[in-house]
């Protein structure tokens, strides 16, 4: 016999499905999460996959070093107006 479910998939139900099926097609397979992972995810275990704790570290480096970089520019230009002020 076969039961028939009447299952609603909620927006942050959707969400979820959206970046488990994002997550499997991933180009490179070792970024790719395990079945384990899949299942831990599904179960509500774990929030995020390897590759999406990776990319997230990769995107706050790169926000750190333009933040250093534009810190460092302000102070090339202070010292560069403060120089030109002693001639």
């Amino acid at each position: 016999m076969i039961r028939i479910l009447n299952m609603r998939i909620t927006p942050n139900q959707n969400d979820s499905l959206n970046r488990l099926i994002k997550v499997c097609v991933l180009d490179n397979p070792s970024d790719r999460p395990t079945m384990e992972e899949i299942v831990q995810f599904l179960n509500g275990e774990i929030e995020y996959f390897g590759y999406e704790l990776r990319e997230m570290e990769r995107l706050e480096n790169v926000r750190l070093e333009e933040e250093q970089r534009k810190k460092d520019e302000c102070r090339r230009k202070l010292r560069n107006r403060l120089f030109c002020g002693l001639c």
